[in-house]
């Protein structure tokens, strides 16, 4: 029996991907090596079918222990129309104003009489610094973001975290701290990170999603599948328990730097049914532990192998 797996990075939303997954009909489209799949039934545990792959060959497959797991990465944040009529104080910015503004104020410190466009880049609350310009000034990474970020408070941001602080590791021993940290990125060249005021979007039209704050941190985290328990759960969860929960389930050590745990909760415990008890001169068999459950697969039953 030959089993087929297949895994892919994307920054689509669960709902899309779902919607393309649940539709082999329509597998052809973004799987260049399929030509054509039917399925006789639901997208689920059991269900028959075919599928013809590239050269035309044909495949009768069954779907055997389907695991789904769905989640964000970001929320959002309300727009300020609508919490405004709630009477959260919210405000839309413009961002481009704010740029010239910094800007304005960098050049009076680094280049008085010069136009100068030290920021070359605001996407509020993020500031991309233009390392080239502070480099002919003589300005060094670590002042310069410093200078950017003092400006960016004087825009009327909270505070900031700079990539050279964050490169060393020099964050406040908090939450808020630690969610920057994780923000970190080596690319990108020299910036800063803003922490923006609650509610305050970047944006006179629209709203955005850049904020730590729990309503653009929040996001669903969904499984299916027989090692899952049928229900909602009300227990911390994040994101990064994903990974463990699955790499667990899978018998395999959880990434190296995973730093969520199992959620057990969600997981159905072994069970057998009611009447299949062994005889009493039989010893009976071994619960099967969690981590002999199969990844899902596309089995191939019959066909050109």
């Amino acid at each position: 029996m030959a089993t087929h797996g297949r895994s892919l990075d994307t920054a689509a939303s669960p709902a899309a991907v779902w919607a393309l997954w649940s539709d082999p009909p329509t597998w052809h489209l973004w799987n260049p090596d399929v030509q054509q799949v039917t399925l006789n039934g639901a997208f689920g545990d059991g269900t028959t079918g075919t599928m013809v792959s590239g050269g035309g060959r044909r495949h009768e497959i069954e779907l055997a222990n389907v695991w789904i797991a769905l989640s964000g990465d970001h929320g959002i944040a309300p727009l300020p129309s609508v919490a405004g009529k709630l009477h959260i104080p919210a405000e839309g910015l413009n961002a481009n104003e704010l740029k010239v503004q910094m800007n304005k104020a960098l050049a009076a410190k680094f280049a008085p009489g010069k136009t100068t466009e030290l920021v070359k880049s605001f996407d509020y609350p993020v500031a991309w610094l233009n390392d080239d310009a502070f480099s002919s000034l003589k300005v060094k990474e670590e002042d310069a973001e410093h200078a950017v970020g003092e400006a960016m408070k004087q825009a009327g941001v909270r505070g900031y975290f700079t990539r050279w602080q964050l490169a060393q590791g020099a964050v406040p021993n908090t939450e808020l701290g630690h969610k920057y940290l994780h923000s970190y990125s080596p690319e990108g060249g020299w910036y800063v990170m803003g922490v923006p005021v609650p509610f305050t979007v970047g944006t006179l039209d629209g709203t955005d999603h850049a904020a730590p704050y729990s309503y653009d941190t929040h996001v669903p985290l969904a499984f299916y599948g027989l090692p899952f328990a049928l229900g909602t759960f009300h227990t911390h969860a994040e994101p990064v328990d994903l990974a463990v929960t699955l790499a667990s389930l899978l018998g395999i050590n959880a990434p190296t730097h995973a730093i969520g745990r199992v959620l057990t909760e969600a997981l159905a415990p072994p069970h057998r049914a009611e009447n299949s008890g062994p005889p009493p001169d039989k010893s009976p068999p071994p619960i099967r532990p969690s981590g002999e459950y199969k990844p899902a697969a596309l089995v191939a039953t019959r066909g050109d192998q």
